[in-house]
C-alpha cells in the first residue's frame, strides 16, 4: 500500500514540476518579449531624436551657406567638390545613432524609376497649386491626365481644385469653397472628379509654396518623364504640337543632364544655365533653390535598428537669414 502511495506521491511531484517548469518558461518568454517591446519603444524614440538632430543639422548648413546652384545634385549647398552621398549620408549625431538627408523621387528616368537622392530638393520642381488657376489649369490636367485619369474626369477635377481656392468662386455649392489658398496638397480630396490613387501617383510633383508665387516651374530640378515640363510648355506655348513639346522637353534634358548624359551628377545644369536656347523660355527658370527647399531626413538607432522620418518645407529669404520651417511632418 505504501508502495502505491509513493508512486502516487512521485507521479505528482513529477507533474508538478513540469507544470513550474511550464509556468517558469512562459514567464521567461513573456519578460523577454516585453524586454524586446521596451527596447524597441526606447529605440523608436532614439531615431526619433537622431531624425530630428539630422534636421538641426540640415538648417545649420542651409544658415550658413549661400550657394544657390544649378545642379539637381547641388541643391542649396556647395558641397565643395565633395560627393552628396558622402556627404550627406551617415552623419554622426550621437552614440549608436545616425541621419541621412534624403529624398526618394521618380521621372528623371525614361523609365520613371525610383531612386534615393542624396541632399535637399529644390522645392521649385513641383507645381504649385496656389498658382493653378482658370488660365493655367492645363498644367494640372496634364498631371491628371498622367496619373491615369480619362480627360473628362481630369478636367473635372481640375476645375474643382481652381474653384476651392478661389476667392471670388461663386456658384453651386459655394458654401463648401474654401476661398483661400491651400495649405495641404491633401485638400485635392475634396474635388469632384479627385481619386486617392491619382493623388498618390501625382502627390511628389505637387506642392503649395510658396502661396504668393506665380505658377514658374524650375526646369533644372524637375522631372522630365513625368510630363510636368511638357504640360506647362503646352500651357504657354499653345500652338505648339505635343510632339514638339516633347521634343524640346528632350533637347532640354541633354542640356540640363550636362555632358555625362546623368541626372544628380555634378556637372547637372552647367550647359543648361550657359544656354540661350533654354533661356529664351519663360518657365525654364534656371535658379535652383532660390528660397524653398524640401528637406527629408531618416533617423536610425544603430542598437535595433529602428528608424524615423521627419520632412519639412525650409524657406531661406536671404543669405544673413535663418531658414524657417513652412511646413513639418514625420512619416
Amino acid at each position: 500500500m505504501r508502495r502505491d502511495e509513493s508512486g502516487i506521491i512521485l507521479a505528482s511531484v513529477l507533474w508538478t514540476m513540469i507544470l513550474l517548469s511550464l509556468m517558469a518558461l512562459a514567464i521567461g518568454r513573456y519578460t523577454g518579449g516585453q524586454a524586446w517591446y521596451m527596447a524597441n519603444a526606447v529605440g523608436r524614440v532614439k531615431a526619433y531624436a537622431a531624425a530630428r538632430s539630422g534636421m538641426s543639422y540640415a538648417l545649420n548648413l542651409l544658415a550658413h551657406s549661400d550657394a544657390k546652384c544649378a545642379g539637381l545634385a547641388l541643391c542649396g549647398i556647395d558641397t565643395e567638390g565633395e560627393d552628396p552621398e558622402s556627404f550627406f549620408k551617415n552623419i554622426k549625431v550621437g552614440a549608436r545613432a545616425r541621419a541621412d538627408i534624403a529624398y526618394v523621387t521618380r521621372g528623371y528616368t525614361a523609365d520613371g524609376s525610383a531612386r534615393v537622392v542624396y541632399g535637399f530638393s529644390d522645392e521649385g520642381r513641383r507645381v504649385n497649386l496656389n498658382a493653378i488657376n482658370a488660365g493655367n489649369m492645363a498644367i494640372l490636367v496634364g498631371l491628371l491626365t498622367q496619373a491615369g485619369l480619362a480627360a473628362p474626369q481630369a478636367n473635372l477635377a481640375a476645375a474643382c481644385a481652381v474653384n476651392w481656392a478661389d476667392a471670388g468662386a461663386t456658384g453651386t455649392g459655394d458654401a463648401k469653397l474654401k476661398k483661400r489658398p491651400y495649405d495641404s496638397v491633401d485638400e485635392l480630396l475634396v474635388c469632384e472628379g479627385m481619386t486617392v490613387e491619382a493623388l498618390g501617383r501625382i502627390r511628389e510633383f505637387l506642392t503649395v509654396f510658396p502661396k504668393e508665387s506665380g505658377a514658374q516651374l524650375n526646369f533644372n530640378s524637375a522631372t522630365i518623364s513625368n510630363n510636368v515640363a511638357l504640360a506647362f510648355y503646352a500651357q504657354l506655348s499653345p500652338s505648339a504640337s505635343g510632339a514638339a513639346a516633347g521634343d524640346l522637353m528632350r533637347q532640354l534634358a541633354v542640356l540640363r543632364d550636362g555632358p555625362d548624359g546623368l541626372p544628380f551628377t555634378l556637372d547637372d545644369g552647367k550647359a543648361l544655365a550657359a544656354s540661350a536656347f533654354a533661356r529664351q523660355y519663360p518657365f525654364a527658370d534656371l535658379n535652383i533653390g532660390k528660397s524653398l527647399w524640401r528637406v527629408r531626413v531618416v533617423g536610425t538607432d544603430e542598437n535595433t535598428g529602428m528608424k524615423a522620418v521627419v520632412e519639412a518645407v525650409v524657406e531661406k529669404k536671404s543669405s544673413d537669414s535663418w531658414p524657417l520651417i513652412k511646413e513639418w511632418h514625420r512619416e
